[in-house]
């Protein structure tokens, strides 16, 4: 394993080692294991298992795609293969927690019909779970004025998401909804700009900022698995809770501070705009789940550097 995720595995471990220890002994399903948010948790249970010798049963649904970061199979985690015309055939019913982390990235059509049809098979899983976490996005409550037909299907699956497991009112079954902002790190999806200005810094070019003064503010994933956790676990039924850091970047700052980590430079090949900001608001994880951001901007992007060169090395 790559030593800035095992580091960083262990730190979250640490962090959240009383949420891990609640999940001792019970069964999961993470619905979108493979994505960038799911080969994150799946780390922090199996790091939960190797460094607390906790016994935490994980079911992981794949559409046959490797994770984004490897985690073994072993006697507490099991993979299993699907897709979305027959989602969740065959797939063991007795878990007590159920994760949908899924993302159907799809046509804008598709994606719509997708998600719904996935989210409709999950809440009719024959199993006696008992707590549900449904990832949101913050797009449900930051819709730019001007989006692509793409990101419109994607803000509208999400929030008709949370309504339909909102609506479970008839069985004992808690659900917790995170919203998911913006984030940085090892696993990043490559078509967010932050991960682009992090590719164009390693292969030495010069780093093209399209919207300058759009502003957002980047957590990284240790941050991002600790509140998750606490979500999971601690999480009041059916009160969606921001996860995401609350340090405001202009787009032009962040390509600056990464182009600095590079050695290049950054600039805007077009003239200004005012461009839109998609900052949380974090105020009710902190005051009720007593979370905080450890990692700050730089040292998210540094541990992403040093992440991205020795998985080069290695």
């Amino acid at each position: 394993m790559n030593p800035v995720i095992e580091n960083d595995i262990k730190e979250i471990v640490e962090h959240s080692e009383e949420d891990l220890k609640f999940l001792d002994g019970l069964k999961i399903f993470v619905a979108g294991a493979t994505g960038f948010v799911g080969s994150w948790l799946m780390n922090a249970f199996a790091g939960a298992n190797k460094y607390l010798g906790t016994k935490i049963d994980v079911t992981a649904l794949t559409r046959g795609g490797p994770s984004r970061l490897s985690i073994p199979e072993n006697e507490y985690v099991r993979w299993v293969a699907d897709d979305y015309n027959e989602l969740f055939v065959g797939i063991p019913k007795a878990h007590e927690i159920l994760i949908d982390a899924v993302l159907v990235d799809d046509a804008p059509h598709r994606m719509f019909s997708k998600t719904m049809d996935g989210i409709s098979r999950m809440i009719d899983m024959d199993s006696p779970v008992a707590r549900i976490m449904y990832t949101s996005s913050g797009i449900v409550d930051h819709m730019p004025s001007k989006m692509t037909q793409e990101r419109a299907a994607y803000a509208a699956s999400k929030a008709m998401g949370e309504f339909m497991y909102g609506q479970l009112g008839d069985r004992k079954v808690v659900v917790v909804i995170p919203r998911l902002y913006s984030f940085m790190g090892p696993g990043l999806d490559s078509k967010f700009a932050v991960s682009q200005f992090m590719q164009a810094g390693m292969g030495g070019k010069d780093i093209e900022v399209w919207s300058p003064l759009s502003t957002r503010s980047y957590m990284y994933p240790t941050d991002m698995v600790e509140w998750l956790l606490a979500v999971l676990v601690r999480g009041s039924d059916r009160i969606p809770y921001n996860v995401g850091a609350a340090a405001p970047m202009s787009m032009i700052d962040v390509g600056h501070e990464i182009a600095n980590l590079w050695g290049v430079q950054a600039y805007s090949p077009h003239e200004i705009d005012a461009g839109d900001y998609y900052v949380p608001a974090i105020g009710r994880a902190m005051s009720e789940l007593g979370l905080d951001v450890r990692v700050p901007f730089g040292e998210g992007v540094r541990r992403w550097k040093e992440y991205l060169t020795t998985s080069l090395i290695t």
